[in-house]
């Protein structure tokens, strides 16, 4: 018996939700994002200074419904949302993550071409020295040879150190990641659950009671 109107309060509660409790599905999405660098130990943007920029709508629509988040000590972004609307939620956390990668790969090229260029300018200069070092050995005498191609030498190295300089640098730059992204998924109602915990709480209870019902009628008459 008890466990019979145990049963019996679990399917009550469940017509309960399905007839009274709102039918909204409610959705949750995340979206986990990694800064990246500029150089060795710059940022491409601050923590604080993007989760700002976020907030105030700069990076694309924000909401109520939307929580920005720097977990501390770290170079992440967090970026959470909670609604009704599967879609929306999936195309807003796609719409700021993608503006916030483009916007910092935008600065990170700028510096990449930079670099490039150096490099190239650099194995330009080597190119001509080399030329230059052919030229003069026909073209002096033996000491200003010598004199001379030890100077081209000097220069070759400088350009050749400036060039793993320069790719060291480009090494360091990293770009901003998406290392997260969980699509649009239904989360349980509260609500729903409390009244299903209740319905077999009171279930089992009645039926505990009536037990006790019976047996005090039979032994009393």
């Amino acid at each position: 018996m008890i466990f019979g109107l145990f049963l019996l309060g679990i399917i009550a509660a469940i017509g309960f939700n399905y007839a009274f409790v709102s039918k909204d599905i409610i959705y949750k999405g995340k979206t986990l994002l990694e800064i990246g660098f500029k150089d060795e130990g710059t940022l491409i943007e601050q923590p604080k200074q993007l989760l700002e920029k976020i907030n105030q709508g700069i990076y694309g629509e924000v909401n109520d419904d939307i929580v920005v988040l720097n977990p501390a000590g770290t170079n992440l972004i967090e970026i959470k949302i909670e609604g009704n609307n599967q879609e929306k939620i999936k195309n807003i956390l796609e719409g700021i993550s993608g503006a916030i990668v483009n916007n910092h790969n935008e600065e990170i090229n700028v510096k990449k071409e930079i670099f490039n260029n150096k490099i190239n300018e650099a194995q330009s200069k080597i190119a001509l020295l080399k030329q230059q070092e052919k030229d003069i050995k026909s073209g002096v005498s033996a000491s200003d040879r010598q004199i001379t191609s030890f100077l081209l030498k000097n220069d070759l190295i400088m350009e050749e150190q400036k060039i793993e300089n320069f790719k060291e640098d480009l090494a360091n730059i990293q770009s901003t990641e998406i290392i997260s992204h969980s699509d649009a998924m239904e989360i349980p109602s509260n609500q729903k659950l409390f009244n299903i915990i209740m319905g077999g709480l009171t279930g089992l209870f009645t039926g505990i009671f009536l037990v006790f019902l019976l047996v005090w009628w039979r032994k009393s008459y």
